[in-house]
């Protein structure tokens, strides 16, 4: 089949309601308002496939918004769209070597291998790349050559590769790319960036040309891409990078001018310095005007006061183009007179930046948008597999039992029948945490239940539906009590002595189900820590062969400031045994054997530079961490059984040592 109508075929299977939707769209910056309008048009777009191929330039920028839609919404159906995208193009940039157009669609192919690890999505992409690197071609951007459009000559550019390089950059570990997107850069931007207006030429043919009101000819969509391209390099530049700060000032310029270019419907007009002349509403601009605005307010670099509302009106103006029907309406179509265009026409790369401005809108209405991965996966030759960040291969210990049996895979799944369990489990072990209906119940907790088990086969489902678990019918069960306490690995912020833990999670997404691993996220309504306000988003990751959860934790928090928390294993009356070191980042705890169900053996393994104490109080064994702010807590939590792999707390404590060499 050819791959577009694969796409196609494939979107089309995705068909909604969604005119119903649509009539209830509204353009109040709320998250649960703002995730409605993103989706009623994503899903337009999915019901109504363009023509473009899905390598196009156009595809590229639509693309980039249902990434970002797919790292916000409960379904993974947008994240699977982009999956079945990438396997539909087996992972090609577009067909022409050298153009910036055709490198766009290589930002998805990144960020899915970020989430996947999966070397083959960046494998043709790479080996393109490196090409380019050693047949570069010279610094000349004059647009009426031959071959113009082989080096990045228009402003448009500036979206479509620079993200896609720095992207590689981030999965690959190599800074080659990196460098080389950022010389271009500069390149590209002292030739065409008007100093004095702050605004980008679309190349040098507009050089010298005047609107009719005598102003120079800025092109609001051309500006956005440049808006949106800095965006997207800034959020993924090392912190330490030389040229970062000349990025974050053309940022701030350019944010500057296109402030004084909004009209009062909040729209921006087509031409930025002559907005009469061109009297039609335009979303694309606007769009990646409102993402580039909004970002800036939520990453501290724009005055909240000045710019905020600016964003604010920039969503009101693109929510109301949506028609009843879902479409966004008023994007300027490709190549066209922008003076006069069709008010209805819609395009894939307006719906992309529409997409992209509601994922910041979304974080300025409280919500949080889980991060890219931007931890690298080490670099290897082009096809060559990659280590995976996450995998800390475990092995069969020494000293275990030996005697696992079945076809072991990493699952996890909601659980509504028991009342909104979260329950996850790979070949060697099995973990829950509650959810808002045993909140409703008054079982409040939010740490770490653990299951054991002494088969490598799935076990979750039968259990569940057998629903006598806590008894040992010859392949485990749920032995331990978590209650309101970290259990094995949870945490609680720390006040002085005092724990202050959340309530249940409150929403749940799948982000990965098997077979070699599970990743899903957990997010947590406000609570209060002291005098402070704490929002958590949790992404856990559990690989087959492995007794022990990847755990990140971001937080929000007011106000803001340095987070001490505290990452817990609950302590059990009796003849348990703890082993707490603070060079290597290891706490485990063997609790007392229970007859006849053996003992449970817990471990946290942190980063031992962020560790301050490891300590025993309030009812816990406690691992002090500092968490900087706009930082990820990164730690890794997990459990076994002494009827299982691990028959003496000794062996437990070697297994977590060993693993805690590889970890940070």
């Amino acid at each position: 089949m050819h791959r577009s109508l694969a796409f196609a075929g494939m979107v089309c299977a995705m068909s909604v309601a969604v005119a119903a939707r649509a009539a209830a769209v509204s353009a109040a910056v709320e998250k649960d308002a703002v995730l409605a309008a993103m989706t009623t048009v994503a899903d337009w777009q999915h019901d109504s496939p363009s023509k473009h191929a899905p390598t196009d330039w156009t595809k590229g920028a639509l693309f980039a918004g249902m990434m970002e839609l797919a790292r916000m919404a409960p379904s993974p159906k947008y994240h699977d769209a982009m999956l079945a995208m990438g396997q539909s193009t087996e992972w090609k940039l577009g067909r022409r070597t050298y153009h910036a157009d055709d490198h766009c669609v290589g930002q998805t192919y990144c960020e899915l291998f970020l989430a996947h690890r999966n070397p083959a999505m960046i494998a043709p992409m790479r080996e393109q790349f490196d090409f380019l690197m050693a047949n570069p071609k010279d610094d000349n951007l004059g647009f009426k050559q031959k071959g113009a459009t082989d080096r990045w000559s228009w402003c448009d550019s500036l979206f479509m590769a620079p993200p896609a390089w720095v992207r590689l950059s981030v999965a690959t570990g190599e800074r080659k790319y990196l460098d080389h997107a950022n010389r271009l850069w500069w390149v590209t931007s002292d030739y065409l960036y008007d100093k004095e207006e702050h605004l980008y030429f679309r190349d040098d043919n507009f050089f010298g040309k005047k609107e009719a009101n005598g102003r120079k000819v800025f092109w609001s969509r051309g500006n956005g891409w440049v808006m949106g391209g800095l965006v997207r390099v800034i959020s993924l530049l090392p912190k330490d990078y030389p040229d970062r700060a000349k990025y974050v000032q053309q940022f701030k310029e350019m944010a500057a001018a296109v402030l004084k270019a909004q009209q009062p419907d909040g729209l921006w007009r087509s031409s930025l310095l002559d907005p009469d002349s061109y009297p039609l509403k335009e979303t694309s601009g606007t769009g990646f005007f409102t993402y580039a605005l909004a970002w800036g307010v939520n990453e501290g670099l724009l005055d909240r006061a000045v710019f905020e509302p600016a964003a604010r009106k920039g969503w009101a103006g693109l929510v109301g183009c949506i028609r009843d029907d879902g479409k966004l309406a008023h994007v300027q179509p490709i190549g066209a007179d922008p003076r006069k265009f069709d008010a209805e026409l819609s395009e894939v790369y307006g719906v992309g930046a529409f997409l992209l401005a509601g994922s910041e809108m979304f974080r300025i209405a409280g919500g949080v948008k889980p991060a890219i991965d931007a931890k690298p996966a080490g670099a290897a030759a082009p096809g060559a597999k990659l280590p995976l960040p996450a995998m800390i291969p475990g092995g069969p210990p020494k000293g275990s039992a030996g005697a696992m049996t079945g076809e072991g895979r990493a699952f996890g799944r909601h659980v509504p029948e028991r009342k909104d369990d979260f329950a996850w489990e790979n070949d060697r072990i099995v973990f829950r945490m509650y959810g808002p209906a045993l909140e409703a119940t008054g079982e409040i907790s939010s740490g770490i239940d653990v299951w054991v088990k002494n088969v490598r086969k799935p076990v979750i489902d039968d259990w569940f539906k057998g629903g006598d678990y806590h008894k040992d019918h010859g392949e485990g069960g749920d032995f331990y009590k978590v209650g309101p306490t970290c259990g094995c690995g949870g945490i609680a912020i720390r006040d002085g002595a005092a724990l202050h833990y959340s309530k249940n999670w409150t929403k749940h997404r799948v982000i990965e189900n098997g077979p070699d691993k599970v990743v899903f996220e957990l997010e947590y309504a406000p609570w209060k820590a002291g005098g402070r306000t704490v929002r958590e988003t949790k992404r856990i990751c559990l690989e087959k062969g492995s007794n022990l959860n990847r755990i990140e934790s971001r937080f929000e928090v007011e106000p803001a400031g340095d987070l001490p928390v505290a990452i817990g294993i609950v302590e059990r009356p009796g003849e348990g045994k703890a082993l707490m070191d603070k060079a290597a980042g290891v706490l485990t705890y063997g609790e007392p054997e229970a007859k006849p169900n053996g003992r449970i053996l817990c471990a946290v393994v942190a980063n031992p530079a962020q560790i301050t104490d490891i300590v025993r109080a309030t009812g816990h064994h406690l691992v002090h961490v500092t968490v900087k702010p706009g930082e990820p807590l990164v730690y890794y939590a997990g459990a076994g059984w002494s009827k299982g792999d691990f028959p003496t707390i000794k062996s437990w404590e070697t297994y977590v040592q060993e693993f805690a060499k590889k970890a940070f």
